[in-house]
């Protein structure tokens, strides 16, 4: 029987990728095609693509709590900034009624001036500092309100202290979501800031009540109490996500594409037409709540 060449057969053509066993390890492995014992190279994944990937919203049942996190603390948070009404006309008749509806409203005005300018610092100190930072300050914020005694006082805590504090919130809230959600982001975004416009309705409801039946200081604590328990809850709940989820995945690492603020020109310019139409009148002084 005349003699049969083996096949050649280049070690460089045959390559197994994603090999995470014991064979990663080695250079080469040894094996068969038809009958023929060969070598061939093994290339292992690197150690960030074995990591685990996010699951997705609709193999995660994991990923609705990281929403119900999220939601609470844009419902302390932003609703509480949107109850702001109620303050301008309690403090136009009682703590502040020497000053002018135009000059009260600047404590609002900066309260809302401030809710997006935390987010070009919050990236650079991390996620969960930033988070934990925002707790903190409106905490503290909040029950400082009540020892307030004159317009300066009142700027700085609710002003300036209680604006940078929530502005601390949404850049954690946000990337944390885009972290375990790959599809669906327009509705869990929705979802998410429903809780600004649910907390923007039952803040001024409950303090207006609150200051028929109880003196003001201790209507601001009710509220900060109210305020305390959902950014703990959110807290608890995000803070363990964000820690999962930057031991799991690639994602977390920032490595997602950074964007200049020129880069959407058009999206930036109307955002801030939208905000300067919507505030206009309550920097003017001329929309207070009854």
């Amino acid at each position: 029987m005349p003699h049969k060449p083996s096949p050649s057969v280049d070690k460089g053509s045959i390559v197994f990728l994603g090999v995470s066993t014991a064979a990663a390890a080695q250079e080469k492995v040894h094996t068969k095609k038809n009958g023929v014992p060969i070598v061939v190279e093994v290339k292992p994944l690197p150690s960030s693509k074995l990591e685990a990937q996010p699951t997705g919203d609709d193999e995660d049942p994991r990923s609705w709590f990281v929403v119900f996190g999220a939601f609470c603390c844009i419902f302390a948070s932003f609703g509480y900034v949107n109850s702001w009404g109620v303050f301008q006309a309690y403090y136009q008749e009682h703590f502040l009624s020497e000053s002018s509806a135009p000059d009260i409203a600047w404590i609002g005005s900066i309260q809302h001036s401030l809710l997006f300018l935390p987010g070009l610092i919050a990236r650079s100190v991390g996620d969960l500092l930033s988070l934990y930072l925002g707790t903190a300050l409106l905490v503290i914020a909040v029950f400082l309100t009540p020892e307030c005694d004159s317009y300066i006082h009142f700027l700085l805590c609710q002003g300036i202290a209680t604006g940078l504090a929530c502005g601390l919130f949404l850049v954690p809230v946000t990337r944390i979501l885009e972290q375990w959600f790959r599809s669906r982001k327009e509705l869990i975004f929705a979802l998410l800031m429903t809780g600004a416009s649910i907390g923007g309705t039952i803040f001024p409801i409950a303090l207006r009540e609150l200051l028929r039946r109880v003196e003001f200081a201790w209507a601001v604590r009710v509220i900060g109490f109210i305020i305390l328990l959902f950014l703990l809850v959110g807290n608890m709940v995000i803070g363990l996500r964000l820690r999962l989820r930057q031991a799991t995945s690639p994602l977390a690492s920032g490595t997602s594409r950074q964007e200049n603020i020129l880069s959407r020109p058009l999206q930036c310019l109307s955002t801030f037409l939208i905000f300067l139409g919507a505030n206009t009148r309550k920097a003017s002084g001329l929309l207070t709540s009854a």
